[in-house]
């Protein structure tokens, strides 16, 4: 599972600056002698800070400091009343998806499955027992038997007045005989942890505050008792903390509460094995990984080598710790438990020499995800930057006989976790049945590894379904593509066979193309999803109306998924597309870098080129074109409306991030390290200040009197992450200087991550979509 559940500029350094900077910082390459500390005391105070932070949003709104950003959001609520009629025409295509939710999953945990059921009108978790069920070969059956014979245990309602809206976790202790709950009954990130007994039948007092992950281990010393591990987070919602505890299985009650570690920069992640009997401990930063733990059912921390800035997936299996640097040529190492050091603050800096480690695996494309079975490792691939693909690392029974030489001094002959030397070598055929005699020559892949291609042209991303049982022959999982219903697949872990499950021809196509950056230095991957008659290839698209999603920050990926947006777009003939810009994942951790610190403003230009090659190849026009950002791509749409404003007809911000100097540099902000690594060091680095400053949207406000694109916000009270008086900041910056009111503010109060009811997010969605294709009809008649 991963840990994390992150050129040259176009011109001269200086030269690239200059273009992006506005009157306001241009004494840095005039005036001598200044330090980072002086230089930042030239730029107003007004760009430093946010005055809107330190106030209730409610008094905000009330006031006149507020009276520019409370006349946005009254111009949000009268265009929606006026567009009423569309608004109810773009809901009506959300029927399409309505069956999704009415389909039967259960999990499997012991001889129990636990599954979600509707009862007097509340969701409850519900589990039934299966010795009654296991005869039963029909899916169909075995879901008939688990549903008559279930049993409730808990009404989400008895949490909080939002029900299932709120939890966010469950959990099942190793024994069965209680589950924890994690929910947020604030949505302010401020996560609880309650613990509901199925003996008695109720929620037991014992409260955990401020909790991130929590996990339960066995005791064995004394049965009364569970270990449980968990993150504390602190007042800026960082996990810093791990933390162990027993709790009384029947009471409920917490006791010999230990911190084991203290993280003072990163976060700490955790992550229970599949098989249950070991824990992962991490350290990471964004896509980065730092440091790795195992933990024992006995407690003890064992340090696990691994390399920083690499993002990392670990697994458990046998004694064997399976190591996963995921990159656009992944790596597996099998390293043995036996030769793990044990954590202590004296010793914290051991490693192992490189010598002890053992097998190690290449595979040439990004690993996403993975997932442990007794009978092999499946890996969950990514061949960039959104062609979705599978493996297996088939495992033997002990003692079978390795076929092929292992390195690092590990002799032939040995078996190494299971791992077998089955070969698709001569004679041996792929899924499909045809011979594969030369895929291990040409792609140079090892031959222990079972790379299958998946039966559909879709792109997407691959995702794990439910496999919860440890000892299955097979491994479900789903293809989940823009606009598409999920493609189930299946793969059989003896034969290594996969098949389609289900699919549909919905007549959605999907391209990749590559745009070439203006420096020349890299081609900018671009995934394009369309549907409509005659659309086979990318030449049959033109001058059609085009969604443009972007992220490229902290080395992440922009998944092309399906979003509950996409298919009313496209049934409303919009194409979808979406840019791998430099500073995201989807080409490996150097992607990253090329879009990072120094070289920033690459995910900007690489954005620009994009939108300029899909309107010279006339796949659409600027007054067709939208943008669609969240978060921190929030600063890329605000870059765009100030510097490139001509190429769109409209910029959507979900939850942006747009005050991007006040941010990095607030030393009071426990996260800005951790900004540091994607920006740069602004207390150190002149040259770094100066590049913030001028990508950040509030601080780079033209007066300029040309056409604007249209402004629709989404932004959150509850948001801890990109707060709304970001967007109150920008939008009030935004009128004094364009007059633009053309500019729609929605607020919602449900937080950076939280989880919207469907009703409310359906018609938020609605909302936005036919405000949307308002602007673009509008600006399309009239020729602009």
């Amino acid at each position: 599972m991963n840990l994390f559940s992150k050129v040259g500029p176009l011109v001269s350094r200086y030269g690239l600056l200059r273009k992006l900077r506005n009157h306001r910082n241009r004494f840095s390459d005039y005036y001598k002698g200044f330090t980072t500390l002086s230089y930042l005391n030239l730029i107003p105070d007004s760009e430093k800070t946010n005055s809107l932070s330190n106030l209730d949003l409610n008094d905000c709104l009330k006031s006149g400091r507020c009276e520019t950003f409370s006349r946005f959001i009254e111009n949000y609520r009268t265009i929606v009343h006026n567009l009423n009629y569309k608004v109810e025409n773009v809901e009506s295509y959300f029927k399409w998806s309505s069956d999704l939710s009415k389909e039967f999953e259960y999990e499997m945990l012991g001889s129990y499955a636990y599954y979600l059921k509707e009862l007097n009108g509340s969701l409850s978790l519900c589990r039934t027992l299966m010795s009654g069920c296991k005869r039963l070969r029909k899916e169909s059956e075995l879901e008939k038997c688990i549903l008559m014979n279930g049993k409730a245990l808990l009404d989400f309602s008895e949490l909080s007045k939002e029900g299932i809206v709120n939890v966010k976790k469950l959990r099942v202790s190793p024994k069965g005989d209680f589950i924890s709950v994690q929910y947020d009954p604030d949505f302010r990130d401020s996560h609880k942890v309650r613990f509901y007994s199925i003996a008695k039948g109720r929620l037991l007092e014992a409260v955990l505050e401020d909790v991130g992950e929590a996990y339960m281990m066995p005791h064995p010393p004394n049965g009364r008792f569970t270990r449980l591990y968990y993150t504390q987070v602190n007042s800026h919602k960082r996990a810093c903390k791990l933390v162990t505890s027993l709790i009384h299985s029947s009471t409920g009650r917490v006791i010999s509460k230990k911190v084991v570690y203290n993280e003072p920069v990163h976060y700490i992640s955790l992550y229970k094995s599949k098989s249950g009997k070991a824990l992962f401990m991490a350290t990471t930063s964004y896509s980065k990984v730092f440091t790795t733990f195992l933990i024992r059912d006995k407690g003890k921390m064992y340090v696990i080598p691994t390399t920083n800035d690499t993002k990392t997936l670990l697994e458990y299996r046998n004694h064997i710790v399976y190591r996963i640097y995921s990159n656009t040529e992944s790596q597996i190492s099998m390293i043995p438990t036996r030769h793990l050091k044990p954590y202590s603050l004296r010793f914290r800096d051991r490693t192992i020499y490189k010598a002890r480690e053992y097998d190690s695996i290449k595979v040439k494309y990004i690993v996403t995800d993975i997932d442990m079975f007794d009978k092999g490792l499946v890996l969950y691939l990514m061949k960039p930057p959104s062609t979705p693909m599978v493996a297996i690392l088939p495992f033997g029974k002990r003692g079978s006989i390795q076929s092929d030489k292992l390195v690092d001094g590990v002799r032939d002959g040995t078996n190494v976790g299971g791992v077998t030397g089955i070969a698709d070598g001569e004679g041996a055929r792929d899924a499909n049945g045809e011979k594969d005699e030369k895929s291990d020559e040409k792609s140079g892949e090892d031959r222990r590894i079972k790379i299958r291609r998946i039966p559909t042209q879709k792109v997407g991303i691959i995702e794990p379904a439910t496999n919860m049982n440890y000892y299955s022959n097979s491994v479900k999982f789903n293809i989940n593509s823009p606009g598409s219903l999920e493609v189930r697949m299946e793969v059989d872990l003896e034969t290594l066979e996969v098949k389609k499950m289900s699919d549909t021809d919905d007549g959605i196509r999907s391209f990749v193309i590559e745009v070439p950056s203006k420096d020349g230095s890299c081609k900018i991957p671009v995934t394009i999803v369309a549907k409509g008659e005659g659309v086979e290839e990318i030449g049959d698209i033109a001058r059609r109306k085009c969604m443009l999603y972007v992220y490229g920050f902290y080395g992440e990926n922009l998944k092309v998924c399906n979003h509950i947006e996409h298919h009313p777009l496209l049934e409303m003939e919009y194409i979808l597309c979406f840019a791998h810009v430099r500073g995201g994942g989807e080409l490996g951790k150097e992607w990253h870098r090329m879009g990072a610190k120094e070289r920033k403003h690459s995910s900007f230009y690489d954005l620009v080129d994009v939108m300029k090659y899909l309107i010279g190849k006339n796949i659409t026009t600027s007054s067709r074109m939208v943008i669609n950002v969240s978060s921190a791509s929030g600063v890329l749409g605000g870059c765009v409306y100030n510097m490139s404003p001509e190429l769109c007809s409209a910029i959507v911000f979900k939850l942006p991030y747009l005050d991007l100097l006040g941010t990095v540099t607030d030393e009071e902000n426990a996260l800005v390290e951790l900004e540091y690594e994607e920006f740069g060091n602004t207390r150190e680095d002149a040259q770094v200040l100066e590049g913030v400053y001028s990508l950040d949207p509030c601080s780079n406000v033209r007066i300029v009197k040309a056409p604007r694109p249209a402004l629709i916000i989404n932004c959150d009270e509850r948001d801890v992450r990109a707060p709304w008086y970001h967007t109150a900041k920008f939008v009030t910056l935004v009128s004094q200087s364009h007059g633009n009111e053309s500019i729609l503010v929605k607020l919602s109060n449900h937080g950076h991550d939280g989880c919207p009811p469907d009703g409310y997010l359906v018609r938020t969605i609605s909302e936005y979509i036919s405000i949307v294709d308002h602007i673009v009809t509008r600006n399309t008649r009239s020729g602009i």
